[in-house]
């Protein structure tokens, strides 16, 4: 084989191994939902979720917000259960709800 045809099979085959460890290293875009509360000693959230798509997002941010029917459940940590304050104005609050763009590993 010539010199010039094997340096132009040689370039090839490197492209194509680029392109594939591309394809390989591709990240796809979830988004994760979330809820939380404030609470006197700072901000604490909870991870509900991921969707694929930032519409799916929206639609469950506008459902939860619009409904008084979410029932949250906070972990035994929560400053809601060990908050030495009795009467505490943040343990009667509704959860905030957003979601958060976060990068996965495309399989």
């Amino acid at each position: 084989m010539p010199a010039s045809l094997s340096e132009a099979v040689l370039r090839i085959v490197r492209r194509l191994r680029w392109e594939l460890q591309t394809q390989l290293n591709m990240k796809s875009k979830k988004y994760q939902l979330q809820y939380g509360y404030l609470h006197c000693v700072g901000r604490k959230t909870y991870v509900v979720g991921t969707v694929d798509t930032k519409e799916e997002a929206l639609e469950w941010v506008a459902g939860q917000t619009s409904s008084d029917l979410f029932k949250t459940r906070d972990a035994d940590n929560d400053p809601i259960h060990w908050c030495p304050v009795h009467h505490c104005h943040m343990k009667r609050q509704k959860p905030w709800f957003t979601y958060v763009e976060i990068e996965t590993e495309e399989s």
